[in-house]
């Protein structure tokens, strides 16, 4: 009898169980599915655009359509994945809502909206001349697409010298040849878009400057800029058998190459000796040492045929302006220019240089030393005018128009 009780009572729970089971089935099988992507990530404009939308929860599989609104032109949906996909072809900004139905007839809605912003274009439309020897830097420019950029050289070269930083774009380097160097930079974005452009950088040859010094010069030592060249001159007589040695001693050639050319910031020093080559020992009848310091700043030369132009020099350099000059004549430059913005640019010196020679009427030189002191752009001015006729009209002007980077 106990055994029958418990067996009914093992099949009524069972149908209990059953049936609870069959009504949570049923519940489950009447849950809503929900979308779970929030946002879509912005496109660019030639560049294929594919993102899936995502959803849980109903039943599958899922059916997705835009509800109302609509999908920017290029775009399409697939109404079984949820993909859209498609090649931008416009910039804007499309809203749309999309539905997602489950196999049991639930739905869900969303509001999505997606942003195609525009493809990159490189800004920088040409670059400056360099100098040989002389350090060049310069950054590429670009706006649109997405960042960060990446930029290359696809075509062409580099002037020898020269790299580009493929994360800033910068062009930077000491030139070590002169001419023209055609190339074709590219910038692509994050994204995949690209822009190219056709750019070159013409070099021109290095301008030396050079200081003269013979055996009489007062010092042992002696400053010049990075682009200086030194000249020794030391008067010499074969026919007392003695001669000066043709290769200098220099102590640091990193400093001053063997033509007394600049190469580095430094100091280095010169030796020489007048003496008999059959008597390597014996004792010199002269020598010459100096010392050369090298310093950082670049000396650049103008004369008369740079009036009324534009010259760019950097910050620190110097600016040499020389001019034909003759007394004779009772014409004179004036000594002090007319300087438009001497926060940019200040003049150092001022010397007048006699001519060689001593024929009377022949003509010396004025020689004008501006250094650069900021960036910016600022002119220069002088005139050769009788200092007795100040109101009189000049025999000559010189203007140039400064700037400096």
């Amino acid at each position: 009898m106990c055994h029958r009780k418990i067996s009914v009572l093992l099949v009524a729970a069972a149908v209990a169980l059953a049936s609870l089971l069959l009504v949570v089935l049923a519940a489950c099988g009447n849950t809503a599915p929900t979308i779970t992507t929030a946002s879509l990530p912005d496109g660019e404009v030639g560049v294929a655009y594919s993102q899936i939308m995502a959803a849980i929860g109903g039943t599958g599989p899922y059916i997705w359509s835009v509800s109302s609104g609509t999908l920017p032109s290029w775009a399409m949906l697939d109404s079984s994945s949820g993909a859209i996909t498609g090649t931008p072809t416009t910039t804007g900004t499309s809203g749309f809502t999309v539905k997602v139905t489950g196999n049991n007839g639930t739905k869900a809605t969303a509001s999505l909206s997606i942003t195609i912003n525009s493809a990159p274009t490189i800004t920088t439309a040409s670059l400056p001349d360099g100098e040989v020897r002389v350090a060049y830097s310069q950054i590429l420019a670009a706006n649109g697409g997405t960042g960060p950029y990446t930029w290359s050289v696809i075509s062409g070269s580099l002037p020898a010298g020269l790299s580009l930083d493929s994360s800033t774009g910068a062009i930077t380097g000491t030139p070590t040849a002169d001419g023209t160097d055609n190339f074709t930079i590219k910038v692509a974005d994050s994204v995949g878009g690209t822009a190219t452009e056709s750019l070159s950088i013409s070099c021109a040859p290095r301008q030396v400057y050079q200081v003269s010094v013979d055996a009489s010069y007062p010092s042992n030592e002696i400053e010049i800029p990075l682009n200086g060249s030194l000249v020794v001159t030391l008067d010499s007589n074969a026919s007392t058998g003695f001669q000066w040695s043709q290769q200098a001693q220099i102590s640091d050639q990193t400093v001053l190459r063997q033509t007394f050319e600049a190469l580095s910031e430094g100091t280095s020093t010169i030796f020489m000796e007048y003496r008999q080559p059959w008597k390597p020992s014996g004792q010199p009848a002269q020598v010459f040492g100096l010392i050369v310091v090298v310093n950082t700043s670049i000396l650049i030369n103008v004369d008369a045929s740079y009036t009324g132009k534009e010259v760019k020099i950097t910050l620190n350099d110097s600016l040499v302006v020389t001019l034909d000059s003759n007394a004779s004549t009772g014409f004179q430059w004036s000594q002090q220019a007319e300087i438009s913005n001497q926060t940019v640019l200040a003049q150092t010196d001022h010397k007048y240089v006699p001519p060689e020679g001593s024929a009377f009427g022949a003509p010396g030189k004025d020689v004008w030393t501006f250094k650069a002191l900021n960036e910016g752009t600022s002119t220069i001015f002088m005139e050769c005018k009788r200092p007795w006729e100040p109101s009189g009209q000049p025999a000559q002007v010189f203007d140039l128009t400064v700037v400096v980077k």
